[in-house]
């Protein structure tokens, strides 16, 4: 069982099953048929809905779906994080980052954020090049850069300080 939010919206809880697929509490009525691997047709109080999986964020535990034309963001939340939230040993899991080093060696060949700029999760950096590819570098948290470290066409060795964040 997951408790889906949308964002912006209300909360579901949702249940995937391989004997019955996916069911919606309070919605018992709701004919849900799955189309593809990641499409489903939904029948609700009379009204029809095309579901896509868009993306899906692992780390963020969000998911991207448009809903006939329109798209939204749910965050999903399993009944295991329903649980440690509720013992309020969530937070335990949360690492706080305050920097990002390099995962190798390499050339950087752009800076793509400034000092005191906010950047989320997952944003891009840098990108430095190792062994003649491109790597991008994204921000393990969200935050906001104190300090970059790197200059463009630095070379820098595997984890050397490139960013820091306030």
């Amino acid at each position: 069982m997951y408790e889906a939010q949308v964002t912006g919206g209300s909360t579901l809880q949702v249940e995937f099953t391989k004997e019955k697929g996916v069911r919606i509490a309070g919605a018992p009525d709701a004919q849900i048929q799955k189309l593809g691997a990641d499409r489903w047709h939904v029948l609700h109080k009379n009204k029809s809905y095309e579901i896509s999986l868009i993306e899906v964020d692992e780390a963020s535990s969000k998911v991207r779906l448009r809903v006939n034309t329109k798209y939204i963001e749910v965050s999903l939340k399993s009944d295991r994080q329903l649980l440690l939230e509720k013992m309020g040993l969530s937070s335990l899991s949360v690492k706080k980052v305050s920097d990002v080093k390099a995962p190798m060696p390499g050339l950087v060949v752009r800076c793509m954020v400034e000092v005191d700029q906010a950047v989320e999760q997952g944003d891009a950096l840098l990108v430095l090049e190792a062994m003649k590819m491109e790597n991008i570098i994204k921000s393990p948290t969200s935050g906001v850069i104190s300090q970059i470290v790197v200059k463009q066409a630095e070379a820098v060795e595997k984890n050397q300080l490139l960013i820091k964040f306030k």
